[in-house]
């Protein structure tokens, strides 16, 4: 079963993988949440590698407050690079219309 922080580093992920670009920034961000979190880094760098070939897949919790907590946190994300591009906001206009409506 996933805890909140399995969905929120997983979306985050998929988050920073979106523009295509994988940027010290963006990966010392996710590592940051990693440790925050309590995930072995060593553990996680093949989240890290489906992120960037696109095989991680979007989850939602049930609990409407975690759904919304872990879309902020998806905006986060997509906001690190100053740049939001346009599969960053489909995502997150998708996941706003599909989980916040």
């Amino acid at each position: 079963l996933y805890k909140v922080r399995d969905y929120a580093f997983n979306n985050v992920l998929i988050m920073i993988a979106a523009d295509g670009i994988f940027d010290n920034q963006e990966k010392e961000f996710a590592e940051k949440l990693a440790k925050k979190w309590g995930y072995n880094l060593s553990k996680i760098q093949g989240m890290f590698h489906m992120a960037q070939s696109g095989k991680l897949v979007l989850r939602m919790p049930e609990d409407r407050k975690m759904r919304e907590k872990i879309y902020k946190l998806m905006e986060k994300a997509a906001n690190i690079d100053g740049n939001v591009c346009e599969n960053e906001q489909h995502i997150l206009n998708s996941v706003k219309a599909q989980y916040l409506n």
